[in-house]
């Protein structure tokens, strides 16, 4: 089997050291892809195995299974070669696949395996099984760190001072907008909808006032069921727009995909 992970970051970083150098005597090849060559460079000094290949389009073209953990921008540019390769994808960065819900379905519809990962939040097992029932509604209220806002595109466009808000309701809306407004830190909302089958999910982005956690709480009201799922997650220590579970989601699932296919 040949992977290819785009995106050198910090989820990307930590598939590579807790999957990929596991297997990498098992694996034919493993190649690597990121806009920074600093990254790369990186990772090949680390591990010997690792290859780096120059485009999007020669990760895709050479590999079997794909990781994506780089960003929405780049998975609107690998969906389509994703569908023309009819490769199998895990996607980190779902919020990017609200731009290219076609394309989802044409490589679906093909036996193309797209992996939505649970990244930071649990119980969503439960809300794809309750599906086919009929899902009412979905609310996501996130409680996100200073730290974890700054600089997103919706608080600089709207001027917003966070330092004055203090655990105020930062966004509220759809999940285009707000995986648009905050897309380092709310690809778990576009992994609700999703998974849903719903038109849209109402989102809330609240400033906390604990600074040592990432809380997310899903309430979703059904035919057959009223759930509600509260996740309190600890931040990657070396992002802290990165919830360490949605490390950990990343590297199971690659983990499961590499265990069912290696021969």
């Amino acid at each position: 089997m040949k992977v290819g992970i785009i995106g050198l970051g910090t989820i990307g970083s930590s598939v590579i050291e807790r999957v990929l150098s596991k297997y990498s005597s098992s694996l034919e090849e493993v190649y690597i892809y990121d806009v920074e060559k600093s990254s790369i460079r990186s990772v090949l000094n680390s591990y010997s195995w690792a290859k780096s290949l120059d485009s999007l389009k020669e990760v895709v073209a050479e590999s079997d299974f794909l990781i994506e953990t780089a960003s929405a921008s780049c998975v609107k540019d690998l969906m389509p070669l994703v569908v023309k390769y009819r490769r199998d994808i895990l996607v980190m960065s779902t919020g990017g696949l609200l731009k290219v819900k076609d394309l989802l379905s044409q490589a679906e519809d093909m036996g193309v395996e797209v992996i939505i990962p649970q990244g930071a939040i649990a119980g969503l097992d439960a809300i794809e099984a309750i599906r086919d029932w009929g899902i009412d509604s979905i609310r996501l209220s996130s409680y996100k760190p200073l730290r974890a806002l700054n600089n997103a595109p919706y608080v600089v466009n709207n001027n917003i001072k966070l330092e004055n808000l203090y655990r105020g309701l930062v966004f509220k809306g759809g999940v285009s907008e707000a995986t648009e407004g905050f897309p380092k830190s709310i690809n778990v909302s576009a992994a609700l909808l999703l998974l849903s089958g719903l038109d849209d999910i109402e989102v809330n982005i609240y400033l906390s006032g604990d600074n040592s956690t990432i809380t997310h709480i899903i309430e979703v009201e059904s035919k057959i069921s009223r759930l509600k799922i509260e996740c309190r997650n600890y931040p990657s220590s070396s992002n802290p727009k990165t919830s360490a579970l949605a490390i950990c989601s990343a590297v199971i699932e690659a983990k499961r995909y590499i265990d069912r296919h290696l021969k």
